[in-house]
């Protein structure tokens, strides 16, 4: 095996836990695929959690808060 494989064994795991060296290649490709789905859970996590969506989310409460303050002075005038 040359130095370039035996560098990513330690990365080449099957889905059962068994270590298949398969080739620098084959490992690069699965490491990318991998990165690829962290980083759409990542896009998909800020875009439902966010720091947009909290600031959207504290604002809309803010306003909410404020309406209920004004109906509960007006209920305590009456």
């Amino acid at each position: 095996m040359s130095k370039a494989n035996s560098n990513f064994d330690h990365l080449v795991k099957d889905e059962y836990g068994d270590k298949k060296p398969k080739g620098t290649y084959y490992t690069i490709n699965k490491l990318e695929e991998r990165i690829e789905k962290l980083e759409n859970t990542i896009k998909e996590f800020m875009e439902n959690w966010g720091p947009d969506v909290q600031k959207k989310r504290a604002k809309r409460d803010e306003v909410w808060d404020e309406m209920v303050r004004v109906v509960s002075i007006q209920r305590k005038n009456k």
